[in-house]
């Protein structure tokens, strides 16, 4: 007799919330994007955010194949959908303000 997962392992999950934490820590390290942030120093609120970002869209893309490879064949898929549409949000998101990170603080 074999079974299949009802709901996405605890690597999934945090692997799905670990990309959302870096988007809250960019939004703290960059001053809520000002212009002329003064919470950190300049290499805090320019590189960490960005390679904070990168690292959570790896992290998203980690988590998006685990959670189809976990999908169960027949039964409940929704959380296992609801894994890889927050993942892809995730990186959309990573993505937006990785673009805009390098258009504020780098092309000045």
């Amino acid at each position: 007799m074999s079974w299949e997962r009802k709901y996405p392992s605890f690597f999934t999950i945090f692997l799905m919330i670990l990309p959302l934490v870096f988007i809250a820590v960019t939004f703290t390290l960059t001053d809520y994007f000002s212009v002329n942030p003064t919470t950190y120093p300049p290499p805090f609120n320019s590189i960490v955010p960005l390679i904070l970002l990168i690292i959570g869209i790896i992290s998203a893309a980690v988590s998006y194949t685990t959670a189809r490879d976990e999908e169960p064949e027949w039964g409940s898929q929704l959380p296992f959908k609801i894994v890889e549409g927050v993942d892809i949000a995730s990186v959309i998101l990573s993505v937006m303000f990785i673009v805009l990170i390098v258009t504020m603080y780098f092309m000045k």
